[in-house]
């Protein structure tokens, strides 16, 4: 696929070299800057050949996202700063400005993924022979794809506070040929004070309110697997998915977090100081991680009056 070389993502690129990331004093769940909140594959752990889509739930409490690039590489060849980016550490925007997309794409040849966008169109595929080399034991546990993004919004000409808006994130994705992969686990519905919400739609909130905000999972894929533990034996093991919430305006009245099969965060409708007596647009994210990395999340739209 070819590259798009907008100014972003040569951005993004040079961000991710130099390391850059966003230091924020704010609350965990209050999104008030460039977050990566979750990144998921799917299917959550491919075998050898197969094919993986990778997506991320990228946000900012006002603008849309520009760049947001991928990078990735067996964890095996990482170091402690992620992969090797040595070809391309020399470089500079003046010398990005002007590679052709053909030369940008045999520079990161040597990559096991690039990719633009928060859900880049082209999927990764482990190489078919991937885990040839490794015995029987090995193949069950696996190699980890090592994921990094780099994620910078579009602030309409505004200028761009790289301690604010730039957010740097990882990911490990197994590859294995286990018995029982990984699997996502999958928020199936929403409710708010018992009713349930329709996927897209926007609820209307009291100020000051304090409602009980519930997502429930499609009980499928709440996976039961096998893994060998310390001692080598086998054991079987239920998974029990961990949610956080994050918001745009309100806050928990408790934690932002909650763990299966009690999943519901009590939120109150608060829009804050600035809002005076005029209704607020609220976003409220609902991201599930399980033990072995699977993900998935729930965008819901609230308006407090």
């Amino acid at each position: 696929m070819p590259i798009p070389k907008t100014p972003a993502a040569i951005s993004a690129l040079l961000l991710l070299l130099a390391g850059c990331g966003a230091e924020t004093l704010s609350q965990s769940y209050e999104i008030d800057r460039t977050r990566i909140l979750a990144v998921k594959s799917e299917p959550a752990e491919p075998v050898p050949g197969q094919p993986a889509q990778l997506s991320a739930l990228v946000v900012h409490p006002t603008y849309e996202m520009e760049a947001v690039t991928w990078i990735g590489c067996l964890a095996s060849a990482a170091d402690a700063f992620g992969c090797d980016l040595s070809a391309v550490e020399s470089l500079d925007a003046d010398a990005l400005e002007t590679m052709t997309d053909e030369e940008i794409a045999e520079l990161l040849d040597s990559l096991e993924y690039f990719g633009i966008g928060e859900s880049p169109i082209n999927p990764y595929l482990p190489d078919a022979a991937l885990l040839n080399e490794l015995t029987e034991e090995e193949r069950d546990e696996g190699l980890n794809l090592l994921v990094t993004l780099t994620a910078i919004p579009n602030t309409q000409g505004a200028p761009l506070d790289e301690e604010i808006d730039v957010e740097i994130a990882y990911k490990r994705i197994p590859i294995s040929l286990a018995s029982t992969p990984n699997e996502n686990p999958v928020i199936a519905r929403l409710l708010i004070d018992g009713q349930e919400v329709a996927p897209g739609g926007t609820i209307t909130l009291t100020r000051e309110q304090t409602y009980a905000i519930e997502p429930l999972f499609d009980e499928a894929s709440i996976q039961t697997y096998s893994f060998t533990n310390d001692d080598g034996d086998e054991e079987t093991r239920t998974e029990e998915p961990y949610l956080t919430f994050y918001m745009t305006h309100g806050a928990p009245a408790t934690n932002p977090y909650s763990l299966y099969p009690y999943t519901t965060m009590e939120y109150v409708a608060d829009p804050g100081e600035d809002a005076g007596d005029e209704p607020v647009d609220v976003t409220l994210w609902i991201v599930a991680r399980d033990r072995r990395g699977g993900m998935d999340w729930w965008t819901q739209k609230l308006r407090i009056e």
